[in-house]
């Protein structure tokens, strides 16, 4: 299990700079290990960077498959890197 985990996070690390230019790209990969379900006010957080920043590497993360929408509540939209769940359930 471990070892799909970190076979995964190399390979996202690895394509990482033809999701997004932004050397910000690793911090958000290396915290949807920690954390898979996410709101673009976590990655504001994490990045300590403005919400259009947050939104953009959402966005770039979303068109690349990695993430997806999971629900939406209102303003309130929660993502998630649904391989990462699968991973951790043992399901791939």
């Amino acid at each position: 299990l471990l070892k799909k985990i970190d076979s995964y996070k190399k390979e996202l690390h690895d394509k990482a700079q033809l999701i997004s230019k932004s050397p910000n790209i690793h911090l958000v990969i290396d915290s949807l290990f920690k954390q898979p379900f996410f709101t673009i006010n976590d990655i504001k957080i994490i990045l300590k960077s403005s919400q259009p920043t947050a939104w953009k590497l959402t966005n770039k993360l979303i068109e690349a498959g990695v993430v997806e929408n999971f629900s939406s509540q209102g303003k309130l939209k929660v993502y998630l890197a649904k391989k990462i769940i699968l991973l951790l359930e043992g399901k791939i």
